[in-house]
């Protein structure tokens, strides 16, 4: 590594050739910030993550979830992220809901954890299950694993989360199923709508503004930063035939989400 004028050349060195990067104080600055940001929220990721699975076994994770709640606020300000929260959660004492959000970056999950006001049952990829601490927090917390490649064990999956409505526990879910590597709202996938209208649950669309600048997919850097989230009100599966209330449902959903996202750029 070079120093030139305030600036910095990288020195990168490939079999037949060598090549010159120029990094700006500006970028020197921010991967220092990034990788600091990064030992400080690991290591307590560590330490918390552990401390939630011992004490999964000792109570039930729906009974600590203000517990959870607390753990994740604390990794996201170790993280350097500040949430401002618009809108209200109804009641979730009378019934049960299916939380959806866009999904841009890997602190979706413990944004949304952070501000949910009850546990909820959650499906995830189930490459995430086989992460260290992560995989087991996840068999811990109850969450389902969705295998994409396998309709029918997808299907079963899915299956399993729609009878937990029955005990009155809510979902939640990434109607996209996978990080947006844009930060556009990319396309929805039909499960979480076929769940809402076969057992007459309400979604609540939750829109999270800022996070794909805080962490985005394919770049290791963290960065400081304000992520905003809009609560908005439930939208209820229409009474009529499946195919048309699922479509109904996904569409109005869908539309939320855009209209809130363009009117925050």
């Amino acid at each position: 590594m070079l120093v030139f004028g305030g600036g910095c050349v990288r020195l990168a060195l490939s079999r037949n050739a060598c090549t010159l990067v120029y990094m700006s104080p500006r970028s020197i600055i921010s991967t220092i910030i990034a990788a600091l940001l990064w030992m400080l929220s690991g290591t307590v990721f560590l330490l918390l993550g552990s401390l939630y699975i011992v004490l999964s076994f000792v109570v039930k994770p729906r009974a600590i979830h203000q517990i959870t709640r607390a753990i994740c606020r604390i990794l996201l300000l170790c993280a350097g992220q500040r949430l401002t929260i618009n809108g209200r959660f109804p009641d979730v004492t009378s019934q049960a809901y299916i939380y959806v959000f866009n999904h841009t970056s890997m602190l979706d999950t413990f944004i949304m954890l952070a501000i949910l006001p009850e546990f909820t049952g959650a499906v995830g990829k189930k490459e995430q299950f086989s992460v260290p601490i992560w995989g087991a927090i996840l068999r811990r917390f109850g969450a389902v694993p969705l295998d994409r490649d396998n309709r029918a064990a997808a299907i079963a999956s899915m299956d399993a989360v729609g009878r937990s409505f029955d005990e009155g526990l809510s979902l939640l879910v990434s109607p996209e199923g996978t990080r947006s590597l844009t930060g556009e709202l990319g396309a929805f996938k039909k499960g979480p709508f076929h769940l809402a209208v076969r057992h007459q649950v309400p979604v609540i669309p939750t829109v999270i503004h800022g996070a794909f600048n805080s962490k985005r997919k394919g770049d290791w850097r963290l960065f400081p930063n304000r992520v905003e989230i809009e609560i908005c009100r439930p939208i209820c599966p229409a009474p009529s035939s499946l195919g048309d209330a699922v479509d109904g449902i996904q569409c109005a959903v869908r539309t939320e989400f855009i209209d809130r996202l363009e009117r925050h750029k």
